[in-house]
């Protein structure tokens, strides 16, 4: 992990604390059992069991305990002049525990790929 992504890990996952509301419809709130996704660069959240995140698609969202499925969108980087969307969208089957978080990252290296995004236990923070 690069210096600037250990950063804005450590940073994401420092405001995080600061939300309180729920992050989509029916979500839990920062008081009730939950666990934690963090977008790891270039990845943002559209949508959680079929609802959409509001407030902020690329911070951290408060996700209820169980099996989830997640919408998530990467960016690809563009190395070429052709006119070609530059992000995929990719629905993630998510287990939650409540209390824990998990980073969101994209795969694949260079400009070509294949690119995809896989999930993994992120380090907690003590509270």
């Amino acid at each position: 992990m690069t210096p600037l992504r250990a950063l804005l890990l450590a940073l994401s996952l420092t405001l995080a604390g600061c939300v309180g509301g729920p992050s989509y419809a029916g979500g839990p709130t920062e008081e009730d059992p939950h666990g934690l996704l963090v977008p790891g660069e270039n990845v943002s959240f559209w949508r959680v069991d079929g609802f959409d995140v509001v407030e902020s698609r690329t911070s951290p969202i408060y996700v209820a305990p169980g099996r989830r499925k997640v919408k998530a969108r990467f960016d690809t980087p563009i190395d070429t002049d052709e006119s070609k969307e530059t992000f995929e969208y990719r629905d993630l089957e998510v287990d939650v525990a409540a209390g824990e978080r998990y980073l969101v990252e994209r795969t694949g290296e260079g400009a070509f790929g294949p690119f995809d995004l896989r999930v993994r236990a992120a380090r907690s923070q003590p509270r």
